[in-house]
């Protein structure tokens, strides 16, 4: 039986929350058992990607796709499925036709589920039709996009052109607003804790200090534009003192491009944009103390922690952080990050970790691990894990399906007159008063369509789980992680991110002497001891 692959793509993030990725995987899936094609368990995906400038095809998922043909793992007489040409590429005509050519020459039939026509190296060379068809297809595409482009740019620049009269966008820092005639306005008990936030800084106190006191108060925090977080952290504290803002200024960028990097090119700052909600001698004077602050750190780091972000203390919770303990002999230690901070409240005692400071030199743990890698302890077995997922990424798509199928049938019967939105329906539970709660059949299809849209991102995170816990997938990140430590160097930020790709989670034990790492995909947790 031959294979087929799909490849899905969409271009802005918001069609995430749509019908996009739904309707190209339905699609796919119905056309393989139609023609009686193994779908592979592979999905190459470029999900919120622009096809314009063909980045998806360079560092995306259609690379992956492309990767695959070069290793041998999709072959000669496989099957790509897209929903349109379009989604595999928008560029201009020869590189679009160039692309489809080098897959279609490899053997590799691509069809497009909108209509079923098929690709493959026959069609291309002999097939005038349809190369005339696909040379149609990839201009339209690329003249869409290209006209798409050329309006956001003037756009942004005539929003640039008024900048003086109205804001560029509604987006701005967490204790500015715009009122109801779109001018902004500040939010004052928010630019109370701006300016206690800069007060206390020149008082000496670090923004981790900052942030704890905060929450210990119970202060709401807010966010820079959409960013909300939960809790104060010590980098939103020192966004708010390095952001111009606060004085007023106002710096726009623009977009360019370097091949398929996008980068945001800044242009004149605008002063007076925003409300000044600090003196610019103290937000100078701040950033003067920031700069000598950061020169400090980087006189004194002497090596880069591959295990940032991983351990916590297992007191307080806090990651384990790298300091210099030692200036005679430059020796680093992990230690605790509330620790170190070293904050008490006076009146209540109040300690960010009272289990102290429980330093371990960092050589030491770097040594026990490169040890454990190298003698095969970081091995890969993900049968359990990977089933389990699998099992979920089922159940999710049953309830899924048989909620658009309820959905179905409650349209179908609106549409031939047997039902309307305003039918009362009745729930099988009952409300404490033993009544039953009766709601309408419009309000039951917008509670469908609500779990619809929840099992789709579900399944779309469990997918992305089920890749990362493929065995081929673990294999490349456990060679990688080879690699990395065997090197005359140990190449620590890139441990670091395959520590925390693998991982869910890790202990430092200073009592037995043990670092354990839980890795994702096998239910064998790894012990590197570091010995007396």
């Amino acid at each position: 039986m031959a294979r087929a692959f799909s490849y899905t793509r969409f271009s802005r993030p918001e069609q995430r929350k749509g019908d996009s990725l739904r309707r190209q995987t339905e699609a796919a899936r119905t056309y393989a058992e139609r023609n009686n094609l193994l779908l592979d368990e592979s999905s190459f995906r470029d999900l919120g990607h622009s096809a314009y400038r063909g980045s998806h095809a360079e560092i995306g998922g259609l690379s992956q796709f492309l990767e695959a043909i070069e290793t041998g793992y999709v072959k000669a007489g496989d099957y790509l499925l897209i929903e349109n040409l379009d989604r595999l590429s928008r560029q201009s005509v020869d590189e679009a036709y160039e692309l489809l050519r080098r897959i279609c020459n490899k053997g590799i039939s691509v069809v497009t589920l909108a209509d079923g026509k098929i690709y493959d190296r026959e069609a291309l060379s002999r097939d005038f039709a349809s190369l005339l068809i696909a040379l149609c297809f990839f201009a339209r595409a690329h003249d869409e996009s290209a006209v798409k482009s050329d309006r956001l740019v003037k756009a942004w620049a005539q929003k640039r052109k008024e900048i003086a009269a109205k804001p560029m966008t509604g987006k701005l820092p967490g204790w500015l607003r715009l009122n109801d005639e779109k001018k902004i306005e500040v939010i004052p008990d928010r630019v109370e804790v701006v300016q206690e936030v800069f007060d206390r800084y020149l008082d000496g106190v670090a923004p981790a200090v900052i942030a704890r006191s905060l929450n210990t108060a119970g202060v709401e925090c807010w966010g820079l534009g959409k960013q909300k977080a939960s809790k104060w952290n010590t980098s939103y504290i020192q966004r708010i003192l390095d952001h111009e803002s606060v004085i007023g200024r106002f710096t726009p960028h623009k977009i360019a491009y370097e091949g398929i990097q996008k980068k945001r090119v800044p242009l004149d700052p605008v002063e007076n944009y925003f409300p000044a909600v600090i003196d610019p001698g103290i937000f100078y004077r701040v950033q003067e103390v920031r700069k000598r602050n950061k020169l400090k750190r980087k006189a004194t780091s002497g090596l880069s922690n591959a295990f940032s972000m991983l351990f916590r203390c297992r007191t307080c919770g806090s990651y384990m952080v790298r300091v210099n303990k030692n200036s005679k002999t430059n020796w680093q230690y992990l230690v605790c990050g509330g620790a170190k901070a070293g904050y008490r409240d006076e009146e209540s005692g109040f300690r960010l970790c009272p289990g102290g400071y429980d330093a371990v030199r960092y050589d030491v743990l770097e040594r026990a691990f490169v040890e454990a890698v190298l003698a095969g302890h970081f091995v890969s077995e993900s049968g359990a894990a990977l089933a389990a997922v699998e099992v979920e990424i089922t159940a999710k798509r049953e309830i899924r399906d048989r909620n658009l199928e309820r959905i179905t049938n409650l349209t179908s019967g609106i549409m031939d007159g047997t039902l309307k939105g305003s039918t009362p329906l009745m729930r099988d539970m009952l409300r404490p008063d033993g009544t039953a709660e009766h709601w309408t059949v419009a309000e039951e299809i917008n509670l469908l369509e609500a779990g619809v849209r929840g099992a789709e991102t579900a399944i779309e995170r469990l997918e992305l789980d089920q890749e990362a816990l493929k065995p081929r997938t673990v294999d490349l990140k456990l060679e990688e992680l080879r690699r990395a430590v065997a090197r005359p160097e140990i190449d620590r930020q890139k441990v670091n991110i395959l520590l925390l790709a693998l991982c869910n989670g890790a202990e430092l034990n200073t009592a037995t002497k043990e670092m354990t790492f839980r890795l994702r995909h096998s239910e064998t947790p790894v012990l590197a001891g570091w010995g007396n």
